[in-house]
């Protein structure tokens, strides 16, 4: 399933798709969170 499709299935409160864009996409979410508290430790 594509990142688009996971996304609007998980905006209408699809858990599952929602695990899915998470594990597709937690590089980029990391590199994210990570610029903003730039810390890897930080939790």
């Amino acid at each position: 399933m594509t990142v688009e499709k996971n996304l609007k299935k998980a905006i209408r409160g699809d858990e599952k798709a929602f695990e899915e864009l998470i594990k597709t996409e937690k590089n980029k979410l990391f590199r994210m969170a990570y610029l903003y508290v730039k810390n890897e430790d930080n939790p």
